[in-house]
């Protein structure tokens, strides 16, 4: 007797845990509506903003260490010829490239016109350097001295 009572209550068990788990599931499924945007950053690299995707930019600082050591070794080969030559190597040692992650996540249409805008401020920050500057006047000095004039 005891087993009859047993087998209904542990089937209604079972198929409840079985209608929870598909609703959990149907939850879990989002509609393939709207794709993701692509996210990018937006990097300045000596000077000269670029838009990166977000998935790149360790690659391409990796890129520009790895384009600064070919450099350097070719320039310490280039200042051992000279001095086998015995000739004078005045040429600088080339200087690393500076990355700068302006904005790190921004979609790719806005990272465009993001980076539209940082070129016009650099290009009128540049404009206003060009402008002759007028000599001011020297200012008074408004310390007030109330001692006599040595004679």
């Amino acid at each position: 007797m005891k087993q009859s009572r047993l087998v209904p209550a542990a089937l209604v068990l079972i198929t409840a845990l079985f209608t929870q788990a598909d609703v959990i599931a149907q939850e879990k499924e989002k509609p393939a509506g709207a794709p993701k945007p692509v996210l990018c950053a937006v990097v300045q690299v000596d000077g000269d903003y670029q838009v990166v995707l977000k998935s790149e930019l360790d690659a391409l600082k990796k890129r520009l260490k790895q384009d600064h050591k070919q450099a350097l070794a070719a320039h310490k080969e280039a200042a051992k010829e000279a001095k086998k030559k015995k000739e004078k190597f005045q040429v600088p040692a080339p200087k690393a490239s500076k990355v700068k992650v302006v904005k790190a996540s921004i979609e790719q249409s806005k990272a465009t016109a993001f980076v539209a805008e940082l070129k016009a401020k650099d290009s009128q920050k540049a404009a206003g350097k060009d402008k002759p500057r007028t000599k001011k006047k020297p200012a008074k000095s408004k310390s007030k001295d109330k001692r006599p004039p040595k004679s």
